[in-house]
């Protein structure tokens, strides 16, 4: 079996989680050295100008290496990644590559060859496992630095800047300079007024008074896009029903803008925001809703889903727009179990400054269940539809919202 270097066991390195030694474990129980199994081939150890290192062949046990991917989302380490199992087994495999002096380097060709019938977690110590697990939290933090994402808003107006730290709302011609300056930009690179914000090199679409720039830092692009709708599920329930629903057909610039250190990404992908038939005048009342609902969903996970759940319904038809919003009714609410009456329960609470609020509730679910059940097709076909309208003096789609805005602010400002 191979044994610690003198040089290793006189290294001090902080004792990992024990839950990242049962991932680490766990994987390394599924690398074989011989058949069934998975071949894996690859080159490892340092190499100096194109020479040096070793190949290595070992055959993996893909269920091991499923759950061992599992297990890391699970931990302490899983909000680095992006929740995906495929990256999961990427980030296990690379970091095995990378660190595997660790665990004997070119030491395990010859354990390959002496012991066929084994795995890796066979031929090392239970202090090299330990020693391997130490350095992976280091690893995932050099590997997924935290990144800035930009889309433009057309025809939404900035009236006051936010800077948070995880989200900005900025007008549109906002100098780009600090954030040059903090991913390792020349100044002259970024230039504000234009989507994508590059001197050169993209199809541009230019930006005037009426525009707006949301932004966000997160570390993967699937945190960055899933912020994004959380904005747009702010501004969504922030703006006048009058405005947030006269929405045209037209598009908002496709893509998605990041910032790295030194580099930067674009994806052609379809903006969370629709495009709206005039631009809206915004108030500062606006502002100071996107601004605290947005601060409270960073702690609180909740919020933070409901409100994407309100960014993805901004776009949608009225009925699936509807359900959309019940779903996040059921973010903020819901209890297993117990969901139809914990929602209730928490709309009376926290909207109750809306007249008859659980009443209200009530008969929106009722609805909410005619269009999942099949009962309905069309919102206005539903049995309740009309008793709603009649008795509140109001289109259940449109109270629904509002409903729902009351909650949201309600929670965003209540205190810990």
């Amino acid at each position: 079996m191979l044994q610690v270097s003198q040089e290793r066991k006189l290294e001090v390195e902080m004792e990992p989680p024990s839950e990242i030694i049962e991932v680490m474990t766990v994987f390394l129980g599924g690398l074989k050295f011989s058949p069934p199994g998975g071949r894996w081939m690859f080159h490892a150890g340092s190499k100096n100008f194109g020479g040096g290192g070793f190949g290595l062949e070992l055959y993996v046990d893909f269920n091991r290496r499923n759950i061992a991917a599992l297990k890391l989302l699970r931990s302490s380490c899983g909000s680095k990644l992006d929740g995906t199992v495929e990256q999961a087994i990427t980030v296990l495999q690379d970091y095995f590559i990378e660190e595997i002096e660790l665990l004997g380097g070119g030491g395990l060709m010859f354990e390959a060859v002496s012991h066929p019938h084994k795995t890796v977690l066979d031929r090392v110590t239970s202090e090299m496992v330990v020693r391997f697990a130490a350095k992976f939290a280091n690893y995932l933090d050099e590997k997924f630095k935290e990144c800035f994402y930009l889309i433009p808003m057309t025809g939404l107006t900035c009236v006051e800047e936010i800077n948070e730290p995880e989200f900005v709302w900025w007008p549109w011609n906002k100098d780009l300079g600090e954030v040059a300056d903090k991913f390792n930009f020349h100044r002259t690179e970024l230039v504000a007024g234009q989507f994508p914000p590059l001197i050169e090199g993209f199809s541009l679409t230019p930006l005037f008074n009426n525009d707006s720039w949301l932004g966000c830092f997160a570390t993967h692009d699937t945190y960055g896009e899933a912020k994004l709708r959380r904005m747009a599920g702010a501004l969504f329930l922030g703006l006048e029903l009058k405005n947030s629903l006269m929405i045209s057909g037209a598009k908002q610039p496709k893509g998605l803008f990041s910032v790295k250190q030194g580099r930067y990404g674009f994806k052609t992908i379809s903006s969370p925001l629709p495009h709206l038939i005039a631009p809206v005048t915004v108030t500062n009342e606006v502002a100071e809703f996107v601004r605290n609902v947005l601060r409270a969903a960073t702690g609180d996970t909740r919020l933070s889903v409901a409100l994407e759940c309100c960014g993805a319904a901004w776009k949608q038809s009225e009925r699936d727009r509807f359900m959309q919003l019940c779903v996040a009714f059921d973010a903020l609410f819901g209890v297993n179990g117990r969901v139809t009456q914990s929602i209730k329960e928490g709309v009376k609470k926290n909207a109750e400054n809306v007249a008859e609020a659980e009443d209200r509730c009530r008969l929106l679910l009722r609805m909410r269940n005619d269009l999942l059940h099949g009962e309905s097709f069309a919102l206005a076909q539903c049995a309740d539809y009309l008793e709603y309208n009649e008795r509140f003096g109001v289109l259940p789609s449109r109270d629904q919202i509002s409903l729902l805005r009351a909650c949201v602010w309600n929670l965003a400002i209540a205190p810990t």
